[in-house]
This record gives C-alpha cells, structure tokens and sequence, in this order.
C-alpha cells in the first residue's frame, strides 16, 4: 500500500493509496541507513510518482540508490 520495496540496488517507490490521504511521513531503515520518507498525494490519484527527491536532489525514476551509511530525507510527489 506505502509502495516502499526493496530492491538489488536500493528502494523502489511505488505508492498506492487511498485518494483521499493527503500523504504520510515514516522513517524506514534499509541495509546501513535509515531514511525519513515523506509521500505526498499533490495530484489527489494516490498512486504513480511524479517527483522523487533524495537530500534534496531530483532523482529519475522510481528506484533509489542505498547509501551506506548516513539519515537521508526522501520527499516523493504522486501524482
């Protein structure tokens, strides 16, 4: 339902929820870090990302690179 997946090189983001969440925040630790992962339903469609930001930075697509170590701010838009 979060759409939050594990994969070989990082997390996958695939979100599917109820269209009328505005959204939701939770921390989440993966392999050697931990992560604070914002979604936010910006489009009201409750799935298909439109925007993923790691640390601040536009990512393309939907997958994630891990980090080795470290806490970083995942900010994703659906649309």
């Amino acid at each position: 339902m979060l759409g939050i997946r594990p994969a070989l090189g990082g997390l996958v983001f695939d979100p599917c929820i109820p269209k009328g969440w505005p959204g939701f925040t939770t921390p989440r630790k993966f392999r050697c870090a931990a992560y604070v992962i914002t979604e936010r339903n910006t489009g009201g469609t409750g799935h298909s990302v439109s925007t993923l930001r790691v640390d601040c930075e536009r990512i393309d697509g939907t997958l994630m690179l891990a980090f080795e170590s470290g806490e970083h701010t995942v900010d994703v838009k659906i649309r």
